[in-house]
């Protein structure tokens, strides 16, 4: 499905990276070989592996978060992202509660 040519950009969040034990190797590649139309945002502490695998993608941007300030700011832009993009949902505008638990549910 994430290789079809038809799909438009799609956005993929994931977080604790770090701690994926099985088929690491297979996202990481997944995440570079489709860095094109997909949109990673990719949350993890410092692993060489995963570092290495990053710089390999030409299109991939590395984050790294060195401290709790750093993830406590990056988790403020990540619910400033998730409002908006409800905001922009017709389907929620008129259904708060709804809105609410599709916000609850994202974070």
């Amino acid at each position: 499905m994430l290789q079809d040519a038809n799909l438009k950009v799609t956005y993929l969040v994931i977080n604790a990276l770090d701690e994926y034990v099985t088929d690491l190797s297979k996202l990481l590649d997944l995440a570079v070989c489709l860095s094109g139309h997909v949109k990673w945002l990719v949350l993890s502490q410092n692993k060489a592996v995963i570092e290495i695998k990053l710089r390999s993608g030409h299109r991939l941007m590395e984050f790294r978060l060195r401290s709790e300030t750093n993830a406590e700011y990056m988790s403020r832009n990540i619910n400033r992202y998730i409002d908006n993009k409800l905001s922009s949902l017709a389907s929620l505008q008129d259904d708060i509660p709804l809105k609410d638990r599709v916000r609850d549910i994202l974070r």
